[in-house]
């Protein structure tokens, strides 16, 4: 289906400028701690976990989904591992095929990397990717019997920062796009249904 334009005045135009205004304040709250010169880094972390809930658009509508990663830490700044994201509950696309309704699930998962930007008094700035797959399915709404299923590419880029610290527990924010490619084999449903900007609120273990 054709992308919607984008006009100042209407809601996707005032959703953009509210996850560039979370990009500027998130960098600020990451920054304004502490300053970032002269202080000794702490080593890195040999092994990170961390789960997420995560707010997000599907087909335009906004969505809910779990999270998970797990980052190993190859210098101070470079980590690397996997993360990945489920989808909560479905979305109910009204008629698809020959009138039914179809029920929507989505889930991917990857490598990720993560750059550390820069680092203050119990709190940090970053930069995440992820690359790797995503799978959607789709159900008859009535009967819950499944008629499609496709795999397709995922990249989502991602603003991070740990804004709260208390031993190894660490809590922030992160604000992305979800880049999505080579959908094919789902009803009703193309990749651009599927892509969208996300904030996620995360929460990290450090262990060691």
């Amino acid at each position: 289906m054709p992308a919607t334009p984008f006009r100042p005045g209407t809601r996707h135009g005032i959703a953009r400028r509210s996850w560039a205004t979370t990009c500027v304040l998130l960098a600020a709250g990451a920054l304004g701690s502490s300053p970032l010169s002269g202080q000794e880094p702490d080593p890195p972390a040999p092994v990170v976990f961390e789960a997420s809930l995560t707010a997000t658009t599907v087909r335009g509508d906004l969505a809910g989904m779990g999270g998970g990663a797990i980052l190993v830490g190859i210098t101070h700044r470079l980590k690397v591992g996997g993360a990945g994201a489920l989808m909560f509950g479905h979305r109910r696309l009204a008629g698809t095929v020959r009138g039914s309704d179809l029920d929507l699930r989505m889930a991917y998962g990857g490598l990720a990397a993560q750059w550390q930007l820069a680092e203050g008094d119990r709190r940090a700035l970053w930069l995440r990717a992820l690359a790797g797959v995503g799978n959607g399915t789709m159900d008859l709404a009535v009967a819950g019997t499944r008629i499609a299923a496709d795999n397709f590419g995922v990249f989502a880029p991602e603003l991070g920062g740990n804004l709260l610290s208390d031993g190894p527990f660490q809590a922030g924010l992160s604000v992305g796009y979800r880049a999505v490619f080579a959908v094919e084999d789902l009803p009703g449903v193309t990749a651009s249904d599927l892509r969208g900007p996300y904030l996620r609120a995360h929460l990290t273990y450090r262990l060691f």
